[in-house]
């Protein structure tokens, strides 16, 4: 944030681009908050899906839902509402706010069909991955 030097995103943007390469979830997702919102770097919704996604993938809950509405919207990837509500919904289901309420906004627009899918998407990953949640979602 610039605390004791001047401020400068870009050299933040490019110190924060370098660390990512560290595989480290946080820095991912906070590569992708800055791809998404072209903090320090132009706008660049491809890049901030695949930030997002790589965070998503290590557990990350704030990247599980950026990359969940993202792909549920198709902004920087080709819609699927399916996988970006499994997303979504991994995220609601560890207890976030706000991944309840985007959830549930995401519900509520979706074709109940795709939200079908997207429960049993849900269903496929955790046994694929071998989570058990208190709060499961079960497919129909």
């Amino acid at each position: 944030n610039g605390a004791g030097v001047p401020r400068d995103a870009k050299a933040g943007f490019a110190l924060l681009k370098k660390a990512a390469t560290s595989s480290h979830a946080q820095l991912y997702f906070n590569l992708g908050v800055a791809y998404e919102q072209g903090l320090g770097t132009p706008v660049n919704p491809v890049e901030a899906v695949k930030s997002y996604a790589v965070a998503a993938e290590a557990g990350h809950v704030g990247a599980e839902v950026a990359f969940g509405m993202m792909l549920a919207s198709g902004t920087g990837i080709d819609p699927d509402i399916p996988k970006g509500y499994m997303w979504v919904a991994l995220a609601a289901e560890q207890g976030d706010a706000f991944a309840k309420r985007e959830l549930d906004y995401l519900v509520s627009k979706a074709p109940p069909r795709q939200v079908a899918d997207g429960k049993r998407l849900l269903g496929d990953w955790k046994r694929t991955h071998g989570i058990t949640l208190t709060n499961a979602v079960r497919p129909p």
